[in-house]
This record gives structure tokens, sequence and C-alpha cells, in this order.
């Protein structure tokens, strides 16, 4: 888990985030990331507990919907993913 969040929370994602739109768009992408990254960390927590509380299994229900969700993200990325052309060099 801990280089999960080191990569989510820290500086690689920005700099992924930064290299992957225009240089005049870069306020907006901090912006919705640090938005995202908020988000996610307050309903995170929340929708667990939900799951927990409501169910038997709730662990598996958990886990379950946490793979969808990972799943259809990243679906997400590589039906909308933009190929960037490579830097001439020289």
């Amino acid at each position: 888990m801990g280089f999960g969040i080191g990569i989510i929370i820290g500086a690689p994602l920005n700099m992924l985030i930064l290299q992957a739109v225009d240089p005049g768009e870069t306020g907006t992408a901090v912006g919705y990331i640090s938005l995202f990254r908020s988000l996610g960390s307050t309903l995170g927590p929340t929708a667990a507990g939900l799951l927990l509380s409501i169910g038997s299994n709730g662990f598996s229900m958990l886990f379950l919907l946490s793979s969808l969700v990972s799943a259809l993200s990243i679906i997400l990325l590589l039906l909308f993913l933009k190929p960037r052309k490579p830097a001439a060099i020289g």
C-alpha cells in the first residue's frame, strides 16, 4: 500500500499530469487533481464504512467494488488518452 499511496499523493502523479497537458492548462490540471484527490480521501472511507456496515460479507463487496472502479478507470484511460508526439531532438 505504501508504494501506491506514494504515487497517488506525491509528486510523481503531479508530474505525470503536468506532462500530459498543454502548458497553458497546467493550473486547471493541478486544480482538478487536487479536487479529485480530496474527494477520494473524503468519500472513500465513508463509502467503505457504509459497505462494511450494511452487509454481512462487507469486505468481499468492498474489494469487488474497488476492483470494478479500478478496471473502469483503466478502460476510460485507454479510451480517452491521446498519444503525444515525441519531441524533436536537435
